[in-house]
């Protein structure tokens, strides 16, 4: 067949060609035929058809027996109410006859043949242009476009979760269970507590007494005891003050605590405990010294070594009141290695009201009280607030004012953990080490999470003199040996010493009374001592696991 242009379509009526209808290619019989005609004349309310769909058809059917091609989307629609009509069966025809499924495009008649469905018997219906979606860059375009982007967050936030999850877990394995890790650990634990103790050792106290003890309450037969200060002037022999070589060991270090009592302007040190780290038997020993203890002092005349910190203090030429502090923990150390022949490495030391302070923080601490030490407690001025006397006998949950009052106790009984009693300054000292302990199996009870924070708090109390590397030493001896059990030890031992009383011991300007004077068995207690913090081979009469 030709092609024509636009010009061809007019035409005279002539040059139309006679059609005979019985001459289309219909592929149904007569029977289909006249059927499809009914169909078409069926009344107006119920045929599908209007005129002009009627008319449209035949249309069709002429351009096909023309050999002609038409756009489909011109044949109307055979849908009426939303519901689809079969198309007559005598219009059914081959793809080929209208060049469907071809991506060729005719304009004949200004009219263009679109691709239709491949389905045999299909209604043919109208394309719907399809709206094309945003490309997001990344090639893969989500066929829904509002929830790709909250679900790609997703994806990039949970991976993210994983990773830091992941390094988390891995520094956590690392630091806990590989020596490197433990090192690296102490070493930041240990930076910390120095910065923290730091800031304290340079800071100005208070030189004003304790004002957290009532002193007017019930009356006490435990008068406070303010030793005189008889400091040797220039000229004056005032001794060696060092020991050369005092006893050491590369498996211990000794460190000296002790707790000041501001009461009187005076500043004794009623609470002197030696604590030694033992890495080879994996113990810490805890030595405690009788306040009354008679030593002598270097630059002074001899005395009872609760005097020792407040001799020093008066030395110091400094009115610094960190100053003189330090002299006074100085000269303590050094007069305690002289007694006894042993190192000191450093020394750690808080007064009455941050012990309170301390053992608040911690959270109170469990202790057990004598019948005769609660009635003690409740009815005098040790513990002095009003409110907290009301202990009694048996475990008590005690605060830091009410241990405070327990500490200083001295002329009641406690009970040895062993059945019996203790009295006196062996009672007294026997308390002190009870609540070490009693803080030790407190911090043991909690977890790391909650005891470190509250360890941290403690160190504002506390004044030492110990080194970044001291520090750390400790820190790691105690982890990496993972030291729990504790030794004690009460010094002068019993029997090695004779108490001055009313008699008074002259020390060469003035009697001391009520001292305890050591003399020649001085050296029992030095191989005591020893036996006890080297080798593990000790009297310990009060020694607890």
């Amino acid at each position: 067949m030709k092609e024509f242009d636009d010009d061809d379509l007019e035409f005279d009526e002539e040059d139309i060609p006679d059609v005979d209808l019985s001459d289309l290619d219909l592929t149904e019989n007569d029977s289909a035929k006249s059927q499809s005609k009914e169909n078409v004349k069926a009344d107006d309310s119920e045929a599908p058809f209007e005129k002009k769909e009627i008319d449209d058809m035949i249309r069709t059917e002429a351009m096909k027996a023309l050999d002609l091609e038409e756009d489909s989307k011109n044949i109307a629609p055979l849908v009426h109410d939303d519901e689809v009509i079969k198309r007559p069966d005598f219009l059914d025809s081959d793809e080929e006859d209208f060049g469907l499924g071809s991506k060729e495009k005719s304009e004949h008649f200004g009219l263009t043949v679109s691709k239709s469905t491949d389905i045999e018997g299909a209604p043919e219906v109208p394309e719907v242009p399809e709206e094309k979606e945003e490309s997001d860059g990344d090639g893969n375009d989500d066929p829904d476009p509002v929830t790709k982007k909250p679900r790609k967050k997703l994806k990039i936030a949970l991976l993210i979760i994983f990773a830091v999850l992941g390094l988390l877990i891995g520094c956590g394995i690392f630091l806990a269970f590989t020596k490197a890790g433990n090192r690296l650990v102490i070493k930041m634990a240990s930076g910390l507590i120095y910065d923290k103790m730091g800031t304290n050792i340079n800071r100005n106290k208070d030189t004003k007494e304790d004002t957290n003890v009532d002193h007017t309450g019930d009356p006490t037969d435990d008068e406070v005891d303010v030793p005189e200060i008889d400091i040797k002037e220039d000229g004056e022999d005032s001794g060696s003050g060092e020991i050369i070589n005092p006893q050491s060991a590369a498996y211990v270090k000794t460190y000296l605590l002790f707790g000041i009592e501001k009461i009187g302007g005076g500043a004794n040190t009623d609470a002197i405990i030696l604590m030694s780290i033992n890495t080879h038997d994996d113990t810490i020993k805890l030595t405690s010294i009788m306040r009354d203890t008679y030593v002598d002092i270097p630059g002074a005349y001899s005395n009872k070594i609760n005097s020792v910190f407040a001799h020093g203090m008066m030395m110091e030429k400094s009115e610094d009141r960190a100053a003189q502090e330090k002299r006074g923990a100085e000269l303590l150390m050094t007069v305690i290695q002289n007694t006894f022949n042993i190192e000191i490495s450093g020394y750690a030391y808080v007064d009455f009201k941050d012990f309170e302070s301390v053992i608040d923080v911690l959270g109170g601490i469990d202790l057990e009280l004598g019948s005769s030490e609660a009635s003690y407690l409740n009815n005098t001025n040790y513990i002095s607030k009003w409110e907290n006397r009301n202990v009694h006998a048996g475990m008590n949950h005690l605060n830091g004012n009410q241990v405070l009052g327990y500490c200083r106790v001295r002329k009641r009984a406690t009970p040895d953990g062993n059945g019996g009693t203790v009295s006196n300054d062996h009672g007294r000292t026997l308390r002190h080490r009870k609540v070490i302990n009693a803080v030790i199996q407190q911090c043991k009870d909690m977890s790391y999470i909650s005891l470190l924070p509250k360890l941290y708090e403690c160190l504002g109390y506390v004044q030492s003199n110990l080194t970044k590397e001291q520090i750390e030493q400790l820190l790691a001896d105690v982890w990496e040996h993972k030291i729990t059990k504790v030794q004690e030890l009460k010094l002068p031992l019993d029997g090695t010493y004779w108490d001055s009383a009313l008699e008074g011991k002259y020390n060469g300007k003035r009697n001391i009374y009520y001292t305890l004077v050591m003399g020649s068995k001085r050296e029992e207690n030095i191989k005591q001592l020893h036996d006890f913090v080297f080798t593990g081979d000790y009297l310990g009469e009060y020694s607890v696991e």
